[in-house]
C-alpha cells in the first residue's frame, strides 16, 4: 500500500489545527500520532502558516479600523452624518437675482429676488460720482416676501442700482447694468415698399437712445382704416417675444383704401415673456404709440393691383 495518501491526509489535519492555534493562542490542539515524515513537512508548513497568520492579522486590523470609521460617521435618521454639523450650522450663501427692465414710459423698473435668503433685498441708487444712497420706500415696494421692486422714476444716465440683502450678519450685493437714460426713439421707423395690394412691404427699425444698453426691437407692419391709427390689424411681427417670425408682409387685396404703418417695439434685454406666445401675426394686438413703441408715418392709402 502506498503510504503517501495517509501522510497527506495527516498533514491536512495538522495544518488546519496548527492554523487554528496560531490564530487563536488560547485554543489547545490535541496531540496526534505523527509519522517522522509528517512532522518534517508540518514543521516547514507551520513557518508558512505563521507568515500567513501575520498577514491575516494585519488584514483584520484594517477591517476593524474601517468598521470603526463607518460607525463613527454613521448616518443619522434624518439622512445627515451624526458627527457632521447640521445644515443650519453651515448656511448656504444666498444669491440676489436681479431683473432690470423699464416701464411703458421708458423709466427704470427693477426687481430683486432673494434666492436662499429669509429676508427681503433693499434698494440703493448709485448716481454718477455720488455714493450709493438708500431708496425711498415710496418708490420701492414689496413684490413678495423675498422680492422687492423699484420704480425710481427719472434718473440721470450713468446711474446704477444696487440690491442689498442682509443674512446672518453678512451683506450680499447685486448691481444692475448702467442706466443710459429714459428710453425714446430718436428716429421713427419706416416702411420699405409700396402701398399696393399684393406687394411685399418690410419694416425698417427706429433709432433708439436710453435703456440698459443691450435692448432689442420687435418690428412689424399693421394696417389701419385711417391714417391716424384707428381700427388697425397686425399684418406681420418679428422679434424675440413673437413666434410668427417675419417682419415683412404681403398687402391683402381686401385692405384697399387702408393705410400701412411700421411698428417698432423696444424691449429690455432682461424682459420676460409668457409662453407659448403668439403663433400668428393677426393675433397680436395693434400697437399704440408710447415711449417704448415707435410708429412710422402712414403709407397709403392702399391701391388695388390692377
Amino acid at each position: 500500500m502506498n503510504p503517501r495518501p495517509r501522510v497527506l491526509d495527516e498533514l491536512g489535519v495538522e495544518l488546519m489545527r496548527a492554523a487554528a492555534t496560531v490564530l487563536d493562542p488560547d485554543t489547545t490542539t490535541p496531540t496526534l500520532t505523527r509519522s517522522p515524515v509528517a512532522r518534517a513537512i508540518i514543521a516547514r508548513r507551520l513557518r508558512g502558516i505563521s507568515t500567513l497568520a501575520a498577514s491575516a492579522t494585519v488584514a483584520i486590523a484594517v477591517v476593524a479600523a474601517v468598521v470603526l470609521l463607518i460607525r463613527t460617521h454613521q448616518t443619522a435618521p434624518d439622512g445627515r452624518g451624526a458627527n457632521q454639523p447640521q445644515l443650519a450650522d453651515r448656511p448656504t450663501a444666498p444669491r440676489i437675482l436681479l431683473q432690470a427692465t423699464y416701464t411703458a414710459a421708458g423709466m427704470p423698473l427693477l426687481v430683486a429676488n432673494a434666492d436662499g435668503g429669509s429676508s427681503q433685498p433693499l434698494w440703493q441708487i448709485c448716481s454718477p460720482r455720488q455714493p450709493c444712497r438708500a431708496e425711498s420706500p415710496t418708490r420701492s415696494r414689496t413684490s413678495s416676501r423675498h422680492a422687492s421692486q423699484l420704480t425710481p422714476g427719472t434718473v440721470p444716465p450713468g446711474t446704477r442700482f444696487r440690491a442689498v440683502l442682509t443674512e446672518h450678519e453678512r451683506r450680499y450685493l447685486s448691481y444692475s447694468p448702467t442706466w443710459l437714460g429714459t428710453v425714446r426713439a430718436t428716429r421713427a421707423p419706416r416702411i420699405r415698399g409700396a402701398a399696393l395690394a399684393g406687394a411685399t412691404v418690410t419694416p425698417v427699425g427706429a433709432r433708439w437712445s436710453g435703456g440698459w444698453g443691450r435692448d432689442f426691437d420687435a418690428l412689424g407692419i399693421q394696417a389701419c382704416r385711417t391714417p391716424h391709427g384707428g381700427h388697425c390689424v397686425t399684418l406681420s411681427i418679428s422679434g424675440k417675444p413673437y413666434r410668427s417670425g417675419r417682419g415683412r408682409a404681403t398687402v391683402p387685396q381686401h385692405l384697399a383704401g387702408w393705410y400701412l404703418i411700421a411698428v417698432d417695439r423696444r424691449y429690455a434685454h432682461q424682459a420676460a415673456f409668457a409662453l407659448p406666445g403668439y403663433t400668428k401675426a393677426s393675433a397680436v394686438p395693434p400697437a399704440q404709440a408710447a415711449a417704448t413703441v415707435a410708429l412710422s408715418q402712414p403709407l397709403g392709402p392702399i391701391q388695388r393691383n390692377r
